[in-house]
């Protein structure tokens, strides 16, 4: 009898856990969910790195982490929180992965590093209007607050300024009897997630070129989302402001452009068909509509400066892009007006764009035709040398300029195209 009763709790005990761990995983996804349905550029930059991610349950710890590849999460935590606040969990560890911190931790004490971490992230998430559990780590709140920490520090910078565990805070007057040492308790004293060294392939950690890699491609990725988030509009101050300090190589145009065309496919979902991977557990989740895209403007600056050379390499690359979707594409030839209008849809065949010569250049009237004649517009992408007149305004749909000059529009995305040689 002991024994059955021992195998029925351990099978009941299993019934419990397997039960929480679906529970967690429902409310991830339903914060990824809420992330990607919402096209403002907060979300849409958030929702763009967090599709790189993996989420994955784990009972060896008390709240979530992350290791630059994956967001780990002890499901009945996870699954406690009210729903805004897993969305800001993602965010934070998000943020973790965007500053590197995975790579940055060195030999310094893991859960030290971990607050320090958090005073450098959580007041951009606060001001980007995340919600965070109320036990979050701010440089202004208790127990903080007694350090006069100064604001927007780095990581590191926090590091040196909070005391040891043994009350030594790393000056000349350190606390007596270790009273100002252990200023918060808990494994993450935040209660918003934390740090893990960059694992490799087998779970141990990485080594310095493996670290260095993951580092590259997050600064790659949050370029992109950053880029691609301005498209819909303007970020929060601190995180517009972290991004563009952060030291990036170029992105190509297409890389930029094929994020935007993926997330705007990706934003198209049908409430009218549940997701089936969610409906056994009552939960209500939209599934993906068929890759449609929707409707395009292309605009093509006739001006002397684009060429044969452009027109062709530009079609080449942007046709490459829409491949995947089903698009249609209206195509305004246009200097200070609109001389040539062309549809094009991916059925078609090869995209191919005329080269027709022309004087001074003007954009007021590919912005008048499109009032006049597009209802709905998914984005517009126009290729020109932005020697140009333009509106004062920016449009309610994105627009991407793809530029063949430094020249630098005063709203929408620019990126710029290098020419190659035949």
């Amino acid at each position: 009898m002991t024994i059955a009763t021992d195998k029925m709790t351990i099978l009941e005990q299993e019934v419990v856990r397997l039960g929480m761990e679906e529970k967690g995983e429902a409310a991830i996804a339903g914060a990824k969910s809420r992330l990607v349905l919402v096209s403002d550029a907060r979300t849409v930059f958030f929702s763009n790195l967090a599709l790189h991610m993996d989420e994955k349950p784990s009972w060896q710890i008390p709240t979530a982490a992350t290791d630059g590849k994956n967001i780990l999460y002890n499901p009945e935590w996870i699954s406690s929180l009210p729903p805004a606040e897993v969305q800001g969990v993602l965010a934070h560890e998000v943020m973790h992965c965007v500053l590197e911190h995975f790579a940055r931790l060195g030999n310094r004490d893991m859960r030290k590093a971990n607050i320090a971490m958090d005073l450098a992230i959580n007041p951009m998430l606060i001001e980007a209007g995340f919600s965070l559990p109320s036990s979050v780590c701010l440089p202004d709140r208790e127990p903080f607050d007694k350090l006069n920490l100064p604001a927007e520090a780095s990581f590191e910078e926090y590091y040196s300024l909070l005391p040891d565990e043994d009350g030594n805070d790393g000056g000349e007057d350190g606390g007596e009897d270790g009273d100002e040492g252990r200023l918060v308790e808990g494994d993450d004293p935040g209660g918003c997630g934390g740090v893990r060294p960059a694992a490799d392939e087998s779970g141990r950690q990485a080594d310095q070129a493996t670290q260095r890699k993951l580092a590259e491609d997050w600064k790659r990725r949050a370029t992109q989302a950053h880029q691609v988030a301005k498209m819909r509009g303007d970020l929060p101050a601190g995180i517009d402001r972290l991004i563009e300090g952060i030291e990036r190589p170029q992105v190509p145009w297409t890389e930029v452009l094929t994020q935007f065309v993926n997330t705007t496919a990706k934003n198209d979902y049908d409430w009218r068909k549940p997701n089936r991977r969610f409906a056994s557990q009552g939960m209500y989740f939209p599934s993906l509509q068929s890759q449609e895209l929707g409707d395009l403007v292309l605009a093509v600056d006739t001006s002397g400066s684009i060429g044969t050379a452009e027109l062709r390499q530009f079609a080449g690359e942007l046709q490459g892009i829409l491949d995947a979707f089903d698009v249609r594409l209206t195509i305004l030839y246009h200097d200070t007006e609109v001389s040539h209008v062309q549809q094009w849809e991916t059925s078609d065949g090869p995209l191919k764009l005329e080269a027709r010569g022309g004087g001074g250049t003007s954009h007021h009237c590919v912005f008048d035709w499109i009032e006049r004649n597009a209802t709905e517009v998914t984005a517009m992408i126009s290729l020109t040398d932005l020697y140009t007149s333009l509106p004062d305004e920016a449009p309610t749909y994105p627009v991407v300029w793809v530029c063949t000059s430094n020249e630098v529009a005063p709203w929408g995305q620019t990126l710029p195209i290098t020419v190659k040689g035949d």
